[in-house]
């Protein structure tokens, strides 16, 4: 407490003495603040730099120069926080991740402590299931990496934000270059902020926008880390504007997050009734039949263990067949929800029948008429809301075997950053795990036709 008062004594000690002396020392303007940066300065620093990078791609080595962008300063957005603004521009290219193309770039320009511009490149990837919750990005619900460049295209640092917090961090690592795979080395290595000793950094890489395979470290943690006004707010609350996501802060046509994942397989078809479907089976006596339970999984990268890909986040669906002295009845159904938009907090659900659904993988059991006829009451009452990460198609498909007593291989895995749940990658990839176990078919196909509602 002393030294607060001490502080403040002297504070205004200063205070006075200051007010004594100006009616003798002439009035001068206070500098300008360093947080308060013009277009016009941002373009007249632009239009002085001459400076070139040569960078090695996985193939070749090529130029990097911020002239190479062809930029259109009236879609500059404008950003402001308590400490400093910047302007942002979008920038053409494409990052890919995990061999798939999903993030964007921005272009930023702000000063540093001793008021000098910078420009900074941020490589954005959003999480594909947070992409598929939100169809864009903004900067308070941002889940994903965001990877900081110099404007020599060298990596500085970078966050891993998960629902608008910042809660890990990303630093360049060296490695050596080899003729196989040629890549760029950062120059720098980022001092971090105390990292527990609980966490481990990861190594894991990237393919950035001008095409270089970048190498990096990242780690996940349950705290936040100290914010250094650069990227947004290290969980302190996000900044006015939106630099990470869809425009805003006086610029709206600010580079926005890629489209989202396109709808889930087979996910604009009307639902179906359940019950309808189910009854068909009724028509046939249990006594003698044949009754098989499939279960087909539409990989999102066929057979590789990614969450999005070609076939989006993919889909698994569940097939009974009843088949009786000749005559055969086959209805094949996914769970699905009712809204384009997921939702990861749930939404209504329906039923939707598969027929023609190209699969990757697929496993049948047979089953006995009691066993299939809880499969099949269950499918005649579903459950009515469907959840992205507790509650999916796979989950539904999983319930419905087990009722007849069907153990399917482990469906659960990696759901994005930072969810663990079922999937249909990860149930795929358990099934060509155990193919040879179970003469599961991982050469795919397409679902043959359902049979129809029946009175």
């Amino acid at each position: 407490m002393k030294k607060y008062i001490i502080i403040l004594l002297t504070a205004l000690a200063c205070t006075i003495s200051c007010r004594k002396e100006s009616s003798t020392l002439p009035q001068t303007q206070s500098p300008p603040a360093i947080n308060t940066l013009s277009l016009s300065d941002v373009q007249a620093w632009y239009n002085a730099q001459n400076t070139a990078t040569n960078l090695q791609t996985q193939s070749t080595t090529k130029t990097f120069s911020l002239h190479q962008f062809s930029l259109d300063w009236n879609k500059a957005g404008n950003v402001t926080t308590p400490k400093r603004n910047w302007w942002t521009l979008a920038l053409p290219g494409q990052t890919a991740y995990k061999g798939l193309k999903q993030g964007y770039r921005k272009l930023v320009f702000t000063k540093d402590s001793t008021g000098a511009i910078q420009a900074r490149i941020l490589e954005i990837i959003p999480d594909a299931a947070y992409l598929h919750i939100h169809h864009g990005a903004d900067t308070k619900t941002f889940t994903g990496l965001v990877f900081v460049y110099n404007q020599q295209y060298q990596l500085q640092k970078g966050m891993v934000y998960n629902n608008g917090k910042q809660v890990g961090a990303i630093r360049p690592k060296a490695i050596t270059l080899n003729a196989t795979a040629s890549t760029k080395a950062p120059q720098l290595r980022t001092d971090m902020v105390a990292i527990s000793e609980s966490c481990d950094w990861i190594d894991d890489n990237y393919i950035d926008g001008e095409g270089v395979v970048t190498i990096y470290s990242y780690q996940v943690c349950d705290y936040e880390i100290y914010d250094d006004g650069m990227d947004g707010g290290g969980g302190g609350g996000a900044p006015s504007g939106d630099p990470l996501g869809s425009g805003g802060g006086g610029g709206g046509s600010e580079a926005s997050a890629p489209d989202a994942p396109v709808d889930l397989p087979d996910q604009p078809k009307a639902p179906i009734d359940p019950k309808a479907f189910m009854n068909c089976f009724g028509s046939l006596p249990d006594q003698g039949a044949k009754e098989t339970i499939t279960v087909y999984v539409q990989e999102p990268q066929p057979g590789l263990p990614f969450n999005y890909g070609v076939n989006s986040v993919g889909h698994t669906a569940i097939s009974l067949t009843k088949t009786v002295n000749g005559q055969s009845i086959t209805q094949t159904v996914g769970f699905y929800p009712t809204s384009s938009k997921l939702a990861a907090t749930g939404t209504s659900a329906k039923i939707v029948d598969n027929t023609n659904l190209n699969y990757t993988v697929s496993v049948s059991y047979s089953v006995l008429p009691f066993e299939f006829n809880a499969i099949a009451n269950f499918i005649a009452n579903p459950p009515s809301t469907y959840n992205l990460y507790t509650y999916n198609c796979t989950n539904f498909v999983y319930d419905a075997c087990s009722k007849g007593d069907i153990t399917l291989p482990d469906p659960n895995g990696n759901m994005g950053f930072f969810q663990t749940g079922m999937t249909p990658a990860a149930l795929g990839g358990s099934i060509r795990d155990v193919s040879d176990i179970l003469k599961a078919n991982t050469n795919g196909g397409t679902v043959g036709q359902s049979h129809g509602p029946c009175n």
